[in-house]
């Protein structure tokens, strides 16, 4: 019998989320403990009795609260006034994962180049074969950043079509500068599209961080993607934004599926940003037990990153074995077979539950 689908989906793996198991902590998907904030549940609802009607495929309202979001962000970092942001410089998707597909599918005929490096996130290469392209992947240094010079001269390739930056990396936790991102951005060349993935940006605490949204105007080829389901607490709702310039923006339009981004999302982000310094402000706490999770590791003996993250990432070539160790203590983590396991920064009684059950792992 002839196949219904494409003969190299038996090829592509499916992206696997975090499990859950009754009675177990999850500490696997990098998610935020708290809930919304009344406000922000008060919008949900309010959005969801208009649910008759097809949200705004636009998100008018939300890409104009995230635009003044950014420039008070610009103008707190006393960038030059060349530095602003419009709404017509962004695109609201369905999670920034969704735009990140969306953009593969714009800049990648079949066959072209989508380089990487790698470990990274790991939808990327899922997104990649699902958009037929070639993968190039440039393996991590050994410290877990960016090797950006070697990627840089992958990006010369005349058959590359986009590059996938994600800073803080997923899952390594591992960060470059905003120097790096400047050098990087120099070499690639302009016909070459940078997605710099965000997705962790508000737990970075390094005075060296990039300054991504004020090096949009001055480099056409770069895009920011974040999102609302980390520091904002809004995985469920799935509602992500990318920032580029005004032609990119127009272009991604073009293949982004009209009323992905709901109701219920798009009024909960607007909700969450006349919030924003309030929920931001809770990722101090997670940052705090970073550190201490982070040293406390050290001290039993794990080789630990430096993460940026709101996760911590321990290199092991037994993560299959320590992530079944922990599964039956009734701790889930998330482990990249022969890579590493990756441990999501929780609330402190949950981060003490998982340092009491991996201090008797018996490899240490």
């Amino acid at each position: 019998m002839t196949s219904l689908f494409r003969e190299d989906l038996s090829s592509i793996p499916a992206y696997v989320p975090g499990r859950t198991i009754p009675g177990a902590i999850k500490i696997a998907s990098n998610e935020v403990t708290d809930g919304p904030d009344k406000v922000v549940l008060d919008a949900v609802m309010a959005a969801v009795g208009g649910c008759n009607r097809y949200p705004d495929t636009s998100s008018t309202e939300l890409r104009a609260a995230i635009a003044n979001a950014l420039n008070r962000d610009l103008q707190a970092q006393n960038m030059s006034t060349d530095s602003h942001i419009a709404p017509t410089q962004i695109v609201v998707g369905n999670g920034s994962v969704s735009l990140l597909q969306h953009l593969i599918q714009a800049t990648c005929p079949a066959g072209a180049n989508v380089v990487m490096a790698w470990r990274s996130f790991e939808a990327y290469p899922i997104m990649g074969h699902v958009a037929q392209a070639n993968l190039v992947q440039v393996p991590n240094l050994p410290n877990g950043k960016h090797d950006l010079g070697t990627m840089a001269e992958a990006a010369q390739d005349p058959n590359t079509g986009i590059v996938l930056l994600c800073n803080p990396n997923n899952p390594t936790g591992e960060t470059f500068s905003h120097t790096d991102l400047v050098e990087f951005l120099q070499k690639v060349p302009s016909t070459v599209l940078v997605a710099l993935d965000e997705a962790y940006y508000h737990y970075n605490r390094l005075g060296t961080f990039p300054h991504s949204m004020e090096l949009l105007s001055a480099y056409p080829n770069l895009v920011v993607l974040r999102t609302f389901s980390k520091a904002y607490g809004l995985a469920g709702l799935r509602v992500g934004y990318l920032v580029g310039s005004e032609e990119t923006c127009r272009e991604l339009s073009k293949v982004v599926i009209p009323f992905a981004t709901g109701l219920a999302a798009q009024a909960a982000a607007v909700a969450a940003l006349t919030l924003r310094d309030q929920l931001l402000a809770r990722t101090d706490t997670i940052v705090e037990e970073r550190q201490r999770v982070t040293q406390a590791l050290r001290t039993i003996g794990f080789e630990v990153h430096n993460s940026e993250a709101n996760f911590v990432w321990l290199p092991r070539t037994d993560a299959q074995q320590l992530t079944d160790y922990l599964t039956e203590q009734k701790v889930l983590v998330r482990g990249f077979v022969g890579d590493g396991v990756r441990v999501t920064i929780s609330t402190r009684a949950e981060n003490d539950q998982f340092l009491d059950a991996i201090a008797g792992y018996p490899a240490i």
